[in-house]
């Protein structure tokens, strides 16, 4: 009987978890996920993994507003199928997919968002790894900037539609041309923004029951790396935490409703480089084991 009882629990333990879904980021693919996948699957036996395979390395500069259409599509059925709900790990430039996603979807039953090293606020900086396959991205921030908001690099390279030049003379430009960051954040001076849509956007976001922000200042890529924690810089290029971006404090999208419900979760590791937030078992156990059931 005891047996029988041991048996039952590790059943149920099983049955508990939610079904996880991986998204990958910038210049990477599904299997790079492969790592965080044997990560869970050591801690919590059991669990339905899934690695979504879309848009691997290059064509992972495809703009984001085409990418979201086709990530969206292959996670509604897996959506449909977990009725339980899901939750979702996404690295990079694959949280603000993942934003994307939970807000256009007004039935969706993501649990938990986990984002490892995302530029959630924006990103102004390139990466070096960037300019390899890109070469007229070797400059200056500065002064790339002007051609970031072009049409031609809105509607090329998924970098331009969440690049954020806070300098006063350029944040008219990201507010008026950048194609995804400034929609999915609500930005009420973005022209794009439809006040109805954006209602709707707010609602989605607020269903989540966790919001778990994971970065730290050893991440090499996102610019500035607080960009993970929603932090940015201002237009005198300080940091500004979360708690006083404009964006938070009018709860533009729901954010500090959900803060203020206690579901949001900020984590800064120290000493995990960007290629290495998936694959560190410290990571997992600190800021996302007790999520994930």
């Amino acid at each position: 009987m005891k047996t029988f009882i041991l048996l039952l629990s590790a059943i149920n333990a099983v049955a508990c978890y939610k079904t996880v879904v991986l998204i990958h980021g910038v210049l990477s693919d599904a299997s790079h996920m492969i790592d965080m996948k044997g990560i869970i699957e050591k801690h919590h036996p059991g669990t339905n993994i899934v690695l979504l395979k879309l848009y691997p390395e290059i064509e992972s500069f495809v703009p984001l507003p085409r990418q979201l259409r086709f990530w969206s599509e292959k996670l509604k059925p897996i959506m449909l199928n977990n009725p339980d709900g899901i939750h979702l790990i996404c690295h990079s430039q694959g949280g603000l997919i993942c934003l994307g996603i939970i807000e256009q979807f007004k039935d969706h039953n993501v649990h938990t968002l986990i984002t490892l090293s995302s530029p959630l606020s924006g990103q102004f900086g390139v990466p070096a790894e960037m300019v390899q396959f890109i070469p007229w991205l070797n400059g200056t921030r500065e002064a790339l900037s002007k051609y970031m908001y072009t049409v031609i690099a809105q509607d090329t390279f998924a970098i331009s539609n969440y690049w954020k030049d806070p300098r006063e003379e350029y944040l008219h430009f990201y507010e008026s041309y950048a194609s995804y960051l400034p929609l999915i954040e609500n930005n009420p001076r973005c022209k794009k923004v439809i006040h109805e849509e954006a209602i709707e956007r707010k609602k989605n976001f607020l269903k989540l029951e966790n919001l778990v922000l994971i970065g730290g200042p050893q991440d090499e890529v996102i610019k500035p790396w607080q960009s993970s924690l929603f932090g940015f810089f201002d237009s005198d290029l300080k940091v500004v935490d979360m708690a006083n971006q404009t964006m938070f404090i009018e709860d533009w999208f729901g954010l500090r409703t959900l803060y203020e419900r206690g579901k949001v979760y900020l984590f800064t590791i120290p000493n995990v480089r960007h290629e290495e937030w998936h694959g560190d078992e410290n990571v997992f156990e600190i800021a996302m084991k007790k999520f994930l059931v």
